[in-house]
């Protein structure tokens, strides 16, 4: 393990109710470039947490180590003993661990419960019953993109086979999902998170949700960045990489605001990768149809704004993209959030 650098750890404090997309609104923790920033973890006022909260929290805690060059790391327990066997029931630690978190052995991360399937949640928790993981997909040159992808599609099928009863489509939400994983991996490069909650009422159906986090640049920044490398070099090199003529792609880098930027991104034959003789897969336009096709309410936030894509319909305009966005106050993260809800056919 890696030593304590000194001074005074940086303290990184959990909103008290790490649910859904509300770990969104908190910003981001400043972290200055320090060889002694100790990260302190507290979580003590968290009450509820469920898996697309933590997967947000956790890419920000990643985006955080990303600027640290100490992993060193202690963490503080909830004082809720139904948000401590929640977090236990997350495998949060091992997911910190994943990250590149170094927790002090001294220092035991989480407790075990034994009673903890006895413990009554709070009086505003649904009484449902729910299935929730955390999966992190972590690019690294020591691993083969196709050994990433096969063990995130791996580790997302023994999710979706708690579902016994295939109350969804499986394979598309495989598809959906693994298309992301791949875009990481060819784009961003850095960690990602996968939050996934499967949640019946009764008998009669239920919800499942999800939450994809990159914590790269983000689609934005990265296209701007690409686009301005690709100017700087021939217009040979720019037509093969882009689909649009050269001036379309000027006028995206001088005046495109993010909803252009989008706009570009959905267009069929626009994309940031060409002639490596990857099958990049799906791209953004279908996995836009696809979350579609099989019921899916998929978000994009990116940068400081938040679409609902699945209200998007081909060919995408944009005066439809800029009036289905919504700015936001959080700090940049990629994140893909998808819901959709589901009733069992009684006969």
């Amino acid at each position: 393990m890696a030593t304590s650098g000194a001074g005074k750890p940086r303290q990184i404090k959990a909103w008290p109710d790490l649910r859904g997309l509300i770990p969104l609104l908190k910003s981001q923790d400043k972290f200055a470039r320090s060889k002694s920033s100790r990260v302190h973890i507290d979580l003590s006022q968290v009450h509820n947490i469920d898996a697309v909260g933590a997967a947000i929290f956790l890419a920000r805690l990643s985006q955080l180590r990303a600027v640290s060059l100490n992993p060193a790391s202690t963490v503080t327990n909830p004082d809720s003993d139904y948000a401590r066997s929640r977090i236990a029931h997350l495998e949060f630690e091992e997911r910190l661990t994943e990250l590149g978190f170094e927790l002090s052995n001294h220092r035991s991360l989480f407790d075990y419960f034994p009673d903890a399937e006895n413990l009554r949640p709070p009086p505003f928790q649904p009484h449902t019953h729910a299935d929730e993981a955390l999966i992190t997909v972590i690019p690294t040159a020591a691993r083969a993109r196709e050994n990433l992808i096969s063990d995130a599609k791996r580790r997302i099928k023994a999710f979706l086979q708690k579902d016994s009863e295939r109350s969804f489509a499986h394979e598309q939400l495989m598809i959906i999902l693994l298309e992301m994983v791949k875009n990481t991996l060819d784009h961003s490069g850095k960690p990602a998170i996968i939050g996934l909650r499967f949640e019946k009422n009764g008998t009669q159906g239920g919800r499942f949700c999800f939450c994809y986090c990159d914590t790269g640049d983000g689609i934005g920044k990265a296209i701007r960045r690409l686009v301005q490398d690709v100017l700087e070099n021939s217009e040979t090199t720019s037509n093969l990489v882009f689909g649009s003529d050269r001036a379309q792609v000027v006028r995206l880098m001088q005046k495109g605001g993010f909803s252009d930027i989008l706009h570009w991104a959905l267009q069929p034959g626009n994309s940031t990768k060409s002639g490596n003789g990857i099958n990049l897969g799906l791209g953004l336009m279908l996995i836009v149809e696809g979350a579609r096709n099989c019921g899916v309410r998929l978000s994009l936030k990116d940068a400081d704004s938040m679409w609902l894509l699945t209200e998007l319909h081909a060919p995408y305009s944009h005066a439809e993209i800029r009036r289905l966005a919504t700015n936001t106050c959080a700090d940049p993260l990629l994140v893909y959030h998808g819901e959709m809800e589901f009733t069992h056919d009684k006969n």
